[in-house]
Order: structure tokens, then C-alpha cells, then sequence
């Protein structure tokens, strides 16, 4: 997760907090869910699979599936409001 992403995700309240962590962590188990939440393939025009899922009525995770080679702690997620 980007770090400016993580300093805003800590600022949210407990609630927000907790429901964007949950929808973090199951995109981290599927990054292709299909029974749960607002999940969209963006198209940027680049060979890339990025998509885009609304968490916590006001906030959208925009997240890069299907990378192989890249090591990170959450699975590239970046929070915005």
C-alpha cells in the first residue's frame, strides 16, 4: 500500500477504518470477487488488469491483479476518498 494511501486510511474514523481493512483483505484472498462488492475493470488503454472497488460508501480501492514478480505487504491497493 502506498504510504500516503496508509496515512490517510489511519486518519478515517474506526468504522471506515475497519470496513476499507476488510474489503483490503478480501481482495488479498480474491482479487476477483464476484458475490461481493462494486468491483470494476478499469480501462487505461495499458496491458495492465486494473480495477476498482467502492468500500465504505465514500471511498474507492484501486488495485492492480494478476502481477506477478511484484512483492508487497497489502495486494497494491491504494485507498482515496
Amino acid at each position: 500500500m502506498d504510504e500516503e494511501a496508509y496515512a490517510f486510511l489511519n486518519s478515517l474514523d474506526p468504522k471506515s477504518q475497519r470496513i476499507i481493512k476488510d474489503t483490503l483483505n478480501l481482495l488479498k484472498e480474491n482479487p476477483y470477487p464476484h458475490s461481493r462488492g462494486d468491483k470494476e475493470r478499469l480501462h487505461t488503454g495499458k496491458n495492465r488488469s486494473i480495477y476498482r472497488m467502492h468500500s465504505a460508501r465514500s471511498f474507492t480501492v484501486i488495485y492492480l491483479a494478476g502481477v506477478k514478480g511484484v512483492e508487497r505487504e497489502d495486494p497494491g491497493q491504494q485507498v482515496r476518498g
